[in-house]
C-alpha cells in the first residue's frame, strides 16, 4: 500500500508539473473553475486526492486532444501509468488480499481438522479409543471437555487464593501462566494410558535421542569396566614380576643325560639292545 501511494504521488506530481489534462472515466477535474488556478484539477492536494480515489482502478483519459496526448511524453506517461498502476499494483494488491484470505481459510481448516482428528486436551486420536471400545465423541464431551477446563480457569481466577484446596493450589499457577504442564498429554483414564506411539517426526526424534543416550551410557560403562580390568591386570603382572625377581635362582641341570644311570641310562641300554646284531 505504501509503495502504491508513492507511485501515485510521483505520477500526480509529474502530471501536475507539466499540466497534463486528463481524468478517470466519469471524473474529469479539468473544469474551467479549476483551471482558473493555472493547473488541471486545482491545487496539488486536490489533484493527488483524485489519484488516490479513482486512479488505482480506473484508467486515465486525456481530455486535451491537441496537448500532451500527441506528444512522446504523453504517450510514455499513459503507458507507464496503465502498466504500473492499473495492472501491476492492482494485481499485487489483489494477490495479497487473496493470499491473506486463503491463508486464513487454510489455518481455520487446520484447526478444525485438528479438533476432529484428536482430543483437544490429551491429543489422543480416535483410533486409540476405538481399540478399547470407547467412543471418541463421549470422551471429548464427558472426560475431556475443553470448556470445563475454561470454566475451571475462570473459577480459579475469581476464587480467593487463600481458599484454594491442595489440588487447586497445584493447578492454578500452570493455568494462569497458560502452561500445558498440568494437562493430561497422551493420558486418559478411558484407555488406561495405553497409547501407541505414532510415527511422527517428534516421536522418532525422541526415540533416537533416547537410544543415543542409552548407547552413550553403555559405552561409558564399558570403558569404565575396561579401565578397571586393565588396572587389575597391570597390578597382577607387576606383583608376579616382583615375586619372580625376588625369588632365589635355582641350579639348572648341565645335561639331560649326565651319565648312564637313572632314567637316561635305562633308555640308552634299551636302544643298545635293540640295534645290537
Amino acid at each position: 500500500m505504501f509503495f502504491m501511494a508513492i507511485l501515485l504521488y510521483l505520477f500526480a506530481a509529474f502530471a501536475f508539473f507539466f499540466n497534463f489534462e486528463y481524468g478517470f472515466e466519469e471524473h474529469y477535474p479539468c473544469a474551467e473553475v479549476a483551471m482558473e488556478q493555472g493547473n488541471c484539477g486545482g491545487d496539488f492536494a486536490t489533484w493527488f486526492q483524485l489519484h488516490l480515489d479513482y486512479g488505482v482502478i480506473n484508467p486515465l483519459v486525456f481530455t486535451d486532444s491537441d496537448g500532451p496526448i500527441t506528444s512522446a511524453q504523453g504517450s510514455i506517461f499513459g503507458f507507464l501509468y496503465y502498466f504500473l498502476i492499473n495492472l501491476v499494483i492492482t494485481a499485487i494488491v489483489s494477490g495479497i488480499i487473496i493470499d491473506t484470505f486463503a491463508q486464513m481459510r487454510s489455518d481455520r481448516n487446520d484447526v478444525e481438522q485438528d479438533l476432529k482428528g484428536s482430543c483437544f486436551i490429551c491429543d489422543i486420536e480416535p483410533e486409540d479409543f476405538e481399540q478399547f471400545n470407547v467412543r471418541f465423541s463421549d470422551h471429548i464431551k464427558q472426560d475431556h471437555n475443553m470448556w470445563q477446563y475454561v470454566w475451571l480457569k475462570i473459577y480459579l481466577r475469581d476464587k480467593d487464593r487463600t481458599q484454594y484446596s491442595g489440588m487447586e493450589m497445584h493447578v492454578a499457577p500452570f493455568l494462569m501462566r497458560h502452561s500445558p504442564r498440568c494437562m493430561p498429554i497422551k493420558k486418559s483414564r478411558a484407555i488406561q494410558g495405553k497409547v501407541r506411539d505414532k510415527a511422527t517426526l517428534p516421536t522418532i526424534l525422541q526415540k533416537i535421542n533416547n537410544m543415543s543416550s542409552s548407547t552413550s551410557q553403555a559405552i561409558e560403562e564399558l570403558r569404565r569396566r575396561v579401565e578397571i580390568s586393565s588396572g587389575d591386570m597391570n597390578e597382577r603382572i607387576s606383583k608376579a614380576l616382583s615375586a619372580a625377581n625376588s625369588a632365589p635362582q635355582q641350579a639348572q641341570p648341565s645335561s639331560f643325560f649326565p651319565d648312564n644311570s637313572g632314567i637316561g641310562g635305562g633308555v640308552l641300554e634299551s636302544l643298545r639292545e635293540t640295534v645290537r646284531p
